[in-house]
């Protein structure tokens, strides 16, 4: 398991939460 792959997963998954609550 690649720890950056996941860590560059839950950033864009945050990111995209974060632009459907605007």
């Amino acid at each position: 398991m690649n720890v950056r792959y996941v860590l560059n997963n839950v950033i864009i998954t945050s990111l995209q939460s974060f632009y459907e609550l605007i």
